[in-house]
């Protein structure tokens, strides 16, 4: 036993300078691949970002049927009009229509995905799109309820024979049903950075500390390893 361990030792003292640089170069390691992993430019080269949109319900199929929505909001019209963002450039219209994705999982609902190079950007630009559909969505949902209401109005006021009373009446049930049913777009699931593995990112890079720390007690044990590994197969 006593011969054991004095080879251990001057093994140890031999590749000394060797045995301690392997910690501090598995720590160095788990430092850089904590910086490729997290969301700096260097670590990642694209952002996939999305949202879910249940799509409204007020007669006008630009705007509640999903196959329409897809076609409106990857025009280049629409696009053009986009809302200009105080704090982030939006990506270039080409760019979009090269990475937008529209998917419909109902009739009225859309999942709406991009990607991007830069985080800030793909984000702003996606809540732009949603934005922008949301707010003509909603013009178009005043119109129709205006419309709806504006009729209903008319036909209280009308006064009518004894005998088209029932017709009236049935017109305004027609029209008070029709106005309850009706429901604006509305966003169900937020726009969400999300990682390539289909989980949300909650934009919070990982910690280096934690990885070094983990890269450093990596490296003590390979050094312990090849310190005893020779006795090993000596015994």
């Amino acid at each position: 036993m006593r011969r054991t361990l004095s080879t251990i030792a001057a093994r140890f003292k031999k590749y000394a300078i060797f045995l301690l640089i392997l910690p501090i170069l598995t720590g160095v390691l788990a430092f850089f691949a904590t910086d490729e992993g997290d969301g700096s430019p260097s670590g990642r080269s694209s952002y996939f970002a999305k949202v879910t949109i249940d799509l409204g319900e007020f007669n006008d199929p630009q705007f509640n049927e999903a196959n329409n929505v897809k076609n409106l909001i990857s025009s280049t019209a629409f696009l053009q009009k986009l809302p200009d963002n105080q704090s982030n450039t939006l990506m270039e219209i080409e760019d979009i229509q090269l990475s937008l994705d529209i998917e419909n999982v109902y009739d009225e609902q859309v999942i709406i995905k991009l990607i991007g190079s830069e985080e800030e950007r793909t984000l702003a630009t996606l809540e732009g799109i949603v934005d922008h559909f949301i707010e003509r969505s909603d013009a178009r949902y005043d119109e129709w309820t205006g419309l709806i209401n504006q009729s209903i109005e008319d036909l209280e006021e009308t006064e009518v024979a004894a005998e088209e009373a029932a017709t009236r009446q049935e017109l305004l049930f027609n029209l008070r049903e029709n106005l309850f049913f009706t429901k604006q777009a509305e966003v169900i699931e937020p726009v969400t950075l999300v990682t390539e593995g289909g989980g949300r990112s909650d934009g919070q890079p990982a910690n280096p500390f934690t990885n070094v720390i983990f890269g450093l007690i990596i490296g003590f044990m390979l050094s312990l390893f090849l310190v005893l590994l020779p006795e090993v197969f000596r015994d």
